[in-house]
């Protein structure tokens, strides 16, 4: 297949890099991928298990283990809430070890780990021996020290303890070294360098160069309460999250997050609770974000402040019509203007008729930002097939964008528009609190098609987030000890340096495809075979200009044949850049190949291209 490009030299707008964003939803595991906390569950968040008298993931040593109980009573914290209980009555019939062990957990040499803990006695004083060990019965211990737990009342405890050895999948162990009681507010440990987040995360979101991060996330935020997750680590106690029933955590808040916003480089966006919170606690909120830059001397920078998510459809707390929406805005905007000096008021509209209803209400021009939610839906028996079927989705999303913008102009507005949430489903479930998305080289052509869209959309937009950053449907997956960059961490990486740029439009003599529809019909397919979906080409090509100088970004969307690209005379010789899909199905040969540009180039399958002129 050959592809012939032709430059009109017509500017598209310039492509910001907060096209380039990302979501963090904040429930499920993803605080153990971001936080440097080791422990899951560390303020004992039940349920707890009938049999054992535990949260999870907390255990006995044994589960049959005699001369002990444990009970999560409730109002006994100190927020009053549930504590955790360990009443040691027959110290001889535990066999010389009771209390309680965290499996699952991860240490490495050479790192000194720092516990803390809120914890009181009843009656005497109670000490504890913990750390980390082997996971089996037998074998070493890691690393350890003791605890005296001296007080009737709830009192912090710190210890810390260097690591002998490295363990992907140990226990921790906290065990009471004689008979006692002793109730547990929260346990928690951290290595002694990453007092907040975890290093190896850290370094991949900096890899990424986000331009925005939307935080706590979409649907988690209509049941956030941003003030349970600032202040005194001893009244932060986690949740429950109301729409999905998954774990909501207040162990790392508002602070962590602005600092992590910072360190990265990223703006940050907040998204405001107007479900089961008020107008007070939104004002409430930007006045504690403006302070905590002033604190540290830094000028509140701009910031995103989204009013609400999806509260069009049925599945949100807080589902309203659109004229209630544009009710909200009136109560909502004020508050946070009042008390941030530079906010981005952004609303969510997931269909124009809710646009015409916000101006209609006179709330227009409460707004800075229109912006909606796009997902891809698709299951096919046919991966190649699947791939294509979700490119001609991203050019569903890309018309459906301009239509956004035009009602946003015909209601006498000038404002952008965005995208703060977009992505993929293929076979995940919002009933799996793991809520991952495995991609491929084929299907990660929807990401490169979204990207290539907004870019090309520079005029009159300038938000885009991904969904999401970090486990949920990742860019990163932080399970465990390692960090995983996903396919979609390698094409995020492999564009984002280009921007902000000038783009421009670029035509092309090449083949097409038509968009197919997915099917589980296993019958044979050609990818020339017709539906009634959108012709598009199969190279897709984005033109550019950034402080470096010009670029162009070519994807081969052909799921087997190699395409000939003839360039423009001005980036023959230019450095040229190749990212081939490897040969484990999910991911990108990292780093990509370097060579030198010629009058034409090889896009592989499934293949990306980056020539600099």
């Amino acid at each position: 297949m050959q592809s012939i490009l032709r430059e009109t030299g017509r500017s598209l707008g310039v492509a910001q890099e907060t096209l380039f964003g990302f979501n963090i939803e904040w429930i499920t595991d993803t605080p153990l991928a971001v936080s440097s906390e080791r422990l899951a569950n560390p303020t004992f968040l039940g349920p707890a298990n009938p049999q054992s008298g535990l949260p999870e993931p907390w255990r006995k040593v044994m589960q049959f283990q005699g001369g002990a109980t444990f009970e999560l009573q409730e109002g006994q914290n100190l927020i009053g809430g549930p504590a955790q209980r360990v009443h040691v009555y027959d110290f001889t019939a535990t066999g010389g070890g009771a209390g309680l062990v965290q499996p699952g957990c991860w240490v490495r040499e050479g790192e000194t780990l720092r516990a803390v803990l809120w914890a009181r006695c009843q009656g005497e004083p109670v000490e504890l021996r913990l750390g980390f060990r082997f996971r089996g019965l037998p074998g070493p211990t890691y690393g350890s020290a003791t605890v005296k737990v001296d007080a009737s009342h709830f009192k912090r405890y710190e210890v810390e303890f260097p690591i002998s050895a490295s363990d992907d999948n140990c226990q921790f162990f906290c065990h009471l070294t004689g008979n006692g009681i002793v109730y547990f507010d929260r346990v928690s440990v951290r290595p002694v360098d990453q007092p907040l987040h975890r290093a190896d995360t850290l370094e991949a979101i900096r890899e990424l160069q986000p331009g925005d991060i939307r935080f706590p996330g979409g649907c988690v935020a209509s049941n956030y309460h941003w003030f349970r997750g600032v202040g005194r680590e001893e009244l932060r106690h986690d949740d429950k999250d109301a729409t999905f029933f998954w774990d909501l955590c207040y162990t790392w808040g508002t602070d962590e997050y602005l600092d992590l916003c910072r360190q990265v480089g990223a703006r940050p966006h907040i998204t405001i609770n107007i479900s089961t919170g008020t107008p007070t606690e939104a004002g409430e909120w930007a006045a504690y974000c403006a302070k905590w830059y002033r604190a540290r001397d830094f000028e509140p920078p701009e910031m995103v402040w989204q009013i609400g998510n999806e509260h069009s459809g049925p599945h949100e707390v807080g589902h309203m019509s659109g004229p209630m929406y544009a009710e909200a805005l009136k109560e909502y905007v004020p508050a946070i203007r009042a008390n941030y000096p530079r906010p981005i008021i952004a609303s969510l509209c997931l269909g124009n008729e809710w646009v015409r209803d916000i101006f209609a209400a006179g709330s227009g021009n409460l707004v800075d930002l229109f912006c909606a939610h796009y997902y891809a839906c698709r299951y096919d028996v046919n991966p190649q097939r699947e791939g294509l079927a979700f490119v001609g989705d991203a050019a569903d999303f890309a018309a459906n964008l301009d239509s956004l913008a035009a009602t946003v102009r015909e209601c006498g507005g000038a404002q952008r528009v965005g995208v703060t949430e977009w992505g993929a489903f293929r076979g995940e479930t919002h009933n799996d609190a793991r809520f991952y998305e495995p991609h491929t080289p084929l299907t990660t052509l929807f990401v490169t098609a979204m990207l290539n869209h907004f870019c090309r959309r520079a005029a009159v937009m300038s938000l885009g987030n991904n969904y999401s950053l970090i486990n949920t449907m990742p860019a990163i997956v932080g399970r465990g000890a390692h960090v995983v960059r996903t396919a979609i961490h390698q094409l995020f990486r492999f564009w984002r340096p280009l921007f902000p740029s000038e783009v421009f439009e670029i035509e092309q003599d090449g083949p097409t495809f038509v968009a197919p529809q997915s099917t589980s019909d296993p019958a044979p397919w050609d990818w020339r075979d017709p539906s009634d979906r959108a012709t598009l080409p199969v190279l897709d090509v984005l033109a550019g200009r950034s402080a470096e100088g010009d670029w162009l970004l070519l994807t081969n969307r052909h799921p087997e044949e190699d395409m000939t690209v003839t360039l423009p005379e001005r980036f023959h010789g230019g450095r040229l850049e190749t990212l081939l899909p490897a040969e484990d199905g999910e991911h990108f040969l990292w780093p990509p190949q370097v060579e030198a540009a010629g009058e034409r180039v090889v896009v592989p399958a499934c293949g990306h291209v980056k020539v600099r002129g």
